[in-house]
């Protein structure tokens, strides 16, 4: 039988504050949390990772644990049965601009450095947007990137006139590589009269001006981060707003950062993360550079299209030759879904509507906020009672 589970609520500074985070409001449906107004309340934590575990809610036990006695299994094992880690976020303002390694990487990082890297396993990301969601991630175009080097002046007082000329003149990853060494070595008291130079430059321009070169964006960043050596990322990441329901995939080494909005997110059970601006934390830039993936991408290219089953009501994001996958399931007023087999573990989420899961003595109520586990092999009927359509969104190991 599907088991209820609570999740692990992470309060990060970026987070949306209050009422306002979706993280908060699903915690106060599925369990007995209090609100704090000024509180941030980042991520919702659906797992077994030893940084934030779930909940078994009958239970009052890790969920590891359980599974542990149930299944009669090391922890190894059930790492094996459940390994990947999903999340729900609210994002009030941007995260740090970051990549993560791959699993040979993570391996080394843990071994060298293990207070930092806490853990050796990859952490490649699956998000779907439940609100506008607005990111960046992936190297620009390379004729963007040059057209933004030649028109922006402030870019001669950031590089070595060299390094702009070389990278103009043949796009090589070296080059790339040289440009952001000396970009994100840079001292807050030496960005702050090149971001100052470029906001009090272009705050008379016209609106078109501006939106060209994201005026409005380098703002806020600025705002939030004031002359944090991540300002200038848009110029160099593509910068696009997802769609309720749209999906992007994020590979190793790719550079990326959560602006605003709310998501859910699925992963590899790591929280390996390798940072170099828009941050107070560690900026590891000499790590970052050895495992930055510098291609170029277009936004299509980021993005994952799901592939429907059935009506339609069941959209599936299968990444390539990774450990997991997310499902979006919408089930209409009267209608029951029936969950698909996964060899693996399974934890879904509900989003909306109000329903029910089994049926008889084991019958259990669905609402905003619950969560559930599935065991291997196990399967549930889901019945959408009231309040549809009713929005769910699974997570599940792939074998």
């Amino acid at each position: 039988m599907p088991m209820e589970i609570i999740g692990h609520m992470q309060s990060y500074e970026w987070g949306k504050l209050g009422k306002e985070s979706l993280v908060a409001q699903i915690m106060c449906k599925n369990s007995d949390f209090k609100i704090n107004d000024q509180t941030p309340y980042a991520e919702l934590w659906m797992g077994i990772h030893n940084n934030g575990e779930s909940i078994v809610k009958d239970k009052e036990q890790p969920l590891s644990t359980w599974l542990k006695k149930y299944v009669n299994a090391e922890k190894s094992t059930i790492e094996q049965l459940l390994p990947f880690l999903f999340k729900v976020l609210s994002v009030n303002k941007a995260l740090s601009i970051q990549c993560h390694p791959n699993k040979q990487q993570a391996m080394d990082l843990f071994k060298k450095m293990p207070t930092i890297y806490k853990d050796g396993n990859h952490k490649p990301e699956m998000t779907i947007a439940v609100t506008e969601f607005q990111v960046m991630s992936g190297f620009r175009p390379v004729d963007e990137i040059k057209t933004f080097l030649k028109e922006i002046p402030e870019f001669e007082m950031l590089f070595p006139k060299g390094l702009i000329s070389n990278y103009l003149n043949e796009h090589k990853e070296e080059y790339m590589k040289e440009i952001l060494k000396a970009w994100l070595a840079k001292k807050e008291s030496e960005m702050e009269p090149i971001i100052k130079s470029f906001l009090n430059r272009l705050g008379n321009k016209d609106d078109d001006v501006k939106e060209k070169y994201h005026f409005s964006l380098i703002k806020q960043l600025s705002e939030w981060y004031p002359n944090d050596v991540g300002v200038f990322m848009p110029f160099f990441l593509n910068y696009f707003i997802l769609k309720p329901g749209e999906c992007m995939f994020i590979a190793a080494g790719v550079p990326h950062a959560y602006i605003k909005g709310d998501c859910v997110e699925c992963m590899a059970c790591s929280d390996n993360v390798v940072r170099c601006g828009l941050t107070p934390k560690l900026k590891d830039v000499n790590v970052l550079l050895e495992i930055l993936d510098f291609k170029s991408y277009t936004v299509d290219q980021l993005k994952m299209v799901g592939v429907p089953k059935g009506t339609g009501n069941v959209m599936v994001f299968n990444p390539p030759k990774q450990e997991f996958g997310l499902t979006r399931v919408t089930v209409q007023n009267g209608e029951t879904y029936q969950s698909s087999v996964c060899k693996a573990c399974s934890i879904f989420i509900v989003l909306s509507g109000v329903g029910e899961i089994g049926a008889g003595k084991g019958k259990k109520v669905l609402k905003f906020g619950s969560i559930f586990f599935l065991l291997p092999n196990e399967t549930c009927s889901i019945k959408c009672t009231n309040e549809g359509p009713m929005v769910l969104y699974f997570a599940y190991g792939v074998k």
